[in-house]
């Protein structure tokens, strides 16, 4: 009996794993894409919740010069760092790029996240996906993340995570990519 209920156990284990891994069952996104745009790959649609209207909407049609789109949920601090960072260096160059935010809250709202950004200080196009279906697009699968795209809507830097001490670096790299 001991050992049906261990085997029983892991089956349960491997079955929750894969269902993760393949998007089985919870909601459909899959954390794993075929088809991963990198550094130089055009993208030409991402669809998210413009939290204005309320409608799917392709966040990056009619982008008309260099364009950050930001991964983010409001309840992490890595992301509020990497956002403030990049609001920081948008402040020292106005008018040079688009600032996209793209919050994966589960159950972001246009009041939460008008909230979370006058407190923060930070100025952006704000969509929802929460079904976190864009990020893997290009092969990320955990926020903060960041995609900087040029007025040709091809990538020009993938980057993922956040590291507080290198700050002074990406405002150096964001400075020298868009001069």
């Amino acid at each position: 009996m001991k050992n049906s209920c261990i085997t029983m156990h892991w089956l349960v284990v491997i079955v929750v794993v894969a269902a993760f891994v393949f998007g089985v069952g919870f909601g459909g996104a899959s954390i794993v894409s075929a088809d991963v745009i990198g550094v130089g790959g055009e993208v030409t649609s991402l669809m998210a919740k413009d939290l204005a209207s309320g409608k799917q909407v392709n966040i990056v049609e009619g982008v008309d010069k260099p364009t950050i789109i930001a991964f983010m949920q409001s309840a992490c601090r890595a992301c509020l760092d990497e956002i403030r960072n990049t609001q920081t260096w948008l402040n020292d160059n106005p008018g040079k790029v688009n600032f996209i935010l793209v919050s994966v809250d589960m159950a972001a709202s246009k009041e939460l996240l008008d909230g979370y950004a006058k407190k923060w200080k930070i100025r952006g196009t704000w969509y929802s996906d929460p079904d976190f279906a864009i990020p893997p697009v290009f092969g990320m699968n955990f926020t903060p993340g960041m995609v900087i795209l040029g007025k040709d809507r091809k990538v020009i830097m993938i980057k993922k995570g956040w590291n507080s001490g290198q700050a002074k670096k990406f405002q150096a790299d964001l400075t020298s990519t868009f001069e």
